[in-house]
């Protein structure tokens, strides 16, 4: 058997490997659309069996909404760092020369209030720790901020990518894997349903445990 498919595995290798080399980059956002479409998939037959099984309308209003829920949080997120980095430049000099004294608040902050306040009563003395040492970090943390600002433009073409390759996956979805299927029982047999089961299996624990954990971590940063 493995004689026989030889050529073939290696015909599909070749292919793939162009492939590869010719999309390149588009390799991830393509791969990140079949899981946020598979992952999604329960919520689009809803959606299709509400809109009474018209295709088009259906996946158009389901990309519609994992937009909003994409994009927009992108959108809020360099608003507000663009406000609020632009007020803390504005405030750095003035706190540089006079640091706010806090050592009334500190020590009512749960479990770690001493280990601060000892830490700003340190800096507290010192203007030159400030100066030297406080500023260097601020500005790191601004260009930082600056930076991921820049490549948000980058992340919004992705995922305007993204979501135009999910509308065709919502919409033909159910041919494609019917095509895929076929191709993959000629090629390696009964064993296909077996890799399309693992297959599921994997790509809902990814999805789901990317969102649980990007929850947790904005659920701790809040």
């Amino acid at each position: 058997t493995l004689n026989r498919n030889l050529p073939l595995i290696l015909v599909v290798g070749a292919l793939a490997l162009l492939i590869y080399r010719i999309l390149g980059t588009l390799i991830e956002p393509i791969v990140w659309s079949i899981i946020l479409s598979f992952g999604t998939w329960p919520i689009y037959r809803k959606i299709h069996r509400l809109c009474q099984e018209r295709p088009n309308l259906s996946a158009g209003i389901m990309v519609f909404l994992v937009g909003c829920v994409v994009i927009l949080p992108l959108i809020g997120v360099s608003s507000v760092i663009r406000r609020e980095g632009s007020e803390l430049l504005r405030l750095i000099p003035g706190l540089i020369e006079h640091p706010p004294s806090l050592a009334r608040a500190l020590p009512h902050i749960p479990f770690i209030g001493k280990e601060l306040t000892g830490l700003f009563d340190h800096m507290d003395s010192s203007d030159e720790l400030l100066k030297n040492h406080l500023a260097p970090q601020v500005k790191e943390l601004l260009n930082s901020l600056m930076n991921m600002l820049g490549g948000i433009g980058l992340v919004l073409g992705q995922v305007g990518f993204i979501l135009f390759l999910m509308f065709f996956q919502y919409r033909d979805g159910v041919e494609m894997l019917e095509e895929v299927k076929r191709g993959l029982h000629k090629t390696i047999g009964p064993l296909a349903t077996n890799y399309f089961a693992i297959a599921e299996r994997t790509a809902r624990a990814v999805l789901y445990g990317i969102v649980l954990t990007a929850m947790v971590q904005g659920s701790v940063a809040g």
